[in-house]
């Protein structure tokens, strides 16, 4: 008779997450407007007496609009009913609260804007993220322009996002007397850095970009609704087309930069340069 380990080998998951990095804003409906500053007023100096300059300030709206994600799995009975050993029914709510970190993480870096909240990658692509140009390979001037690039307001608290392979790049990175510009952390849990800068590192990204900014102020994640999982034994027409399941699982996500809001918010959307991120682009 053989004998029965109740254990699942499985792939190590990747403990970070991007949700981590940038802010997080709760949500009770699938549509949330907020005002935006996007000039204040200014001061003048003048005598006694003459006649005061007027000033303005201009106001925006961003709009936070919500997508939703699910998953459906089908299982039988007769499994959960003789999986006495392995809690079937625990194990596949953690294989889906797992799959929805991975696609979150996914999005926020390079979702398409359209029928995903907008990533990184698309925002660069429609030019509301500044960037820098290198040509060549990635050299230490490049990324003293990319910091340089970014306003100083900003650089309090800037991360780099990096995929692996220009991680390893920048670790190669030296100065004259052959010392290295990459440090590693200096406690458990906290992230590397790079001339001073935190260094996180996202195999989303693509190799040939590096993000360098305040993901919090430049990155918002609206939060509609916390996973839900039900277990059901509707019909596959009543669970494709609704949000629930055999095994369904619902999450409503979405980023700042919704289409819907691109013309209106063109002018707010030019100021996440300054707000948030620079990038560079390079060929590694």
């Amino acid at each position: 008779m053989d004998e029965f380990r109740a254990e699942i080998i499985r792939d190590i998951i990747e403990k970070f997450s991007m949700r981590s990095i940038v802010r997080v804003v709760p949500m009770k409906r699938d549509v949330m407007k907020i005002p935006t500053l996007t000039s204040g007023p200014k001061v003048t100096w003048t005598d006694e007496n003459d006649t005061k300059a007027t000033t303005t300030a201009t106001f925006s709206e961003a709009t936070l609009t919500v997508k939703k994600m699910a998953a459906i799995l089908y299982s039988s009975d007769e499994l959960i009913e003789d999986s006495d050993q392995i809690d079937v029914v625990d194990l596949i709510v953690t294989l889906f609260s797992e799959a929805l970190q991975r696609e979150e993480d996914r999005i926020i870096t390079v979702g398409n804007g359209t029928t995903q909240p907008t990533g990184l990658t698309t925002a660069l692509a429609a030019t509301t993220i500044g960037s820098v140009t290198c040509a060549g390979n990635l050299s230490f001037d490049n990324m003293i322009n990319l910091e340089y690039a970014l306003p100083q307001k900003y650089q309090t608290a800037a991360k780099f996002l990096v995929h692996r392979n220009n991680i390893r790049e920048l670790r190669k990175l030296k100065d004259d007397n052959n010392r290295y510009y990459w440090s590693e952390p200096v406690a458990v849990g906290q992230p590397a850095t790079f001339h001073g800068y935190p260094v996180i590192e996202n195999n989303n990204m693509p190799e040939a970009t590096i993000f360098f900014g305040d993901f919090k102020m430049g990155y918002w994640l609206g939060d509609r609704q916390k996973m839900t999982v039900k277990i059901t034994q509707d019909t596959e027409t009543a669970l494709t087309s609704e949000c629930s399941i055999n095994w369904v699982n619902c999450w409503k996500i979405l980023k700042q930069l919704g289409q819907s809001a691109a013309k209106r918010l063109s002018k707010w959307q030019m100021k996440v340069q300054s707000i948030g991120f620079e990038t560079v682009v390079c060929g590694i």
